[in-house]
């Protein structure tokens, strides 16, 4: 078999992997929305001409413990998708994520293919969430045309960028995004900087001992350094569906395979000694998620040769 009926094989077998992980989550969880859902609403409520922002929430109209915490521009990039039910839409998008991201982790070999089977994709996969299609951008330049959607992960793939031609996607598709927004739902960004408000969002640099992740600038030079400091400098959840793009890191067959193998270590360590639900656990989460998957990326990065750097 040629190597590229073997990477269609292998984007086949990835997606539709995750598509099922995405499922069983559901059943599972008798039918609770995944974190796409909310997107999904949003589409599906411009198709009929009403502005979502604030319909969603707890106990409103689409019942999700927070607000639309997503830009406009991230409506406005799976609009087509609300025309089908919740439960198709976000499969569909759990295998396109999922299927870009192998795509283009094989462009180059299979070396990062090791990435995958780390518990931070289960887990994104699982949750319906964009980290897999935003890692996707980072080794495929065109996906880089939805990073507008999720701003502070398209900021940090756009640091990491290792080439112009992912910028040049990314500044296309944020004119393209936000024009569309625009005329879609005109007061969007008011809304969209009220719900963000509300969140308690915090970088891993101003997390405890967050701030050794900046000596990755030793390295500036090498795209995987910028990446993992600009991810380390952006707002996000202590959620390990985040450690994904951290993983891009890896360069070689034995960095990817120890990156995977020791954030999900972190993930298996969270299971057994963090039991109990809701806030409470988030400062021990992101300890968990420095020690094992931040510093791990840092350590592979400052390893590297100064002739890379």
């Amino acid at each position: 078999m040629s190597r590229n009926k073997l990477r269609i094989a292998a984007v086949i077998l990835v997606a539709t992997t995750a598509t099922l992980f995405r499922y069983a989550e559901y059943v599972r969880a008798h039918g609770r929305h995944g974190d796409f859902g909310e997107v999904w609403f949003g589409a599906r409520s411009l198709l009929h001409g009403i502005d979502p922002y604030p319909l969603v929430g707890p106990g409103r109209v689409y019942d999700w413990p927070w607000g639309l915490y997503y830009p406009a521009t991230a409506i406005a990039a799976v609009l087509p998708l609300g025309l089908l039910p919740e439960v198709m839409a976000t499969m569909i998008f759990v295998w396109i994520s999922a299927a870009l991201l192998t795509f283009g982790l094989t462009a180059r070999g299979w070396e990062r293919m090791w990435i995958l089977p780390s518990a931070a994709f289960l887990v994104a996969a699982r949750a319906a969430q964009w980290s897999p299609l935003y890692s996707a951008a980072y080794v495929l330049p065109p996906v880089a045309l939805i990073l507008s959607a999720k701003p502070t992960l398209g900021l940090a793939v756009v640091a990491g960028a290792r080439s112009l031609i992912t910028i040049r996607f990314a500044a296309i598709g944020t004119i393209l995004l936000l024009a569309l927004s625009f005329v879609l739902i005109p007061s969007w960004p008011q809304e969209w900087i009220r719900a963000v408000q509300a969140t308690e969002l915090r970088p891993a640099v101003a997390w405890p001992g967050g701030v050794l992740v900046l000596l990755a600038l030793v390295r500036w030079r090498q795209p995987e350094a910028r990446l993992l400091v600009a991810l380390a400098c952006v707002p996000s959840t202590a959620s390990w569906y985040e450690a994904l793009p951290l993983l891009l890191v890896g360069q070689t067959k034995r960095e990817c395979q120890l990156l995977s193998l020791i954030s999900s270590a972190g993930y298996i360590a969270q299971g057994f000694f963090l039991t109990s639900e809701g806030f409470i656990e988030i400062p021990r989460i992101r300890i968990l998620m420095l020690l094992f998957c931040y510093l791990p990326a840092l350590v592979v990065v400052l390893r590297r040769s100064r002739l890379q750097g």
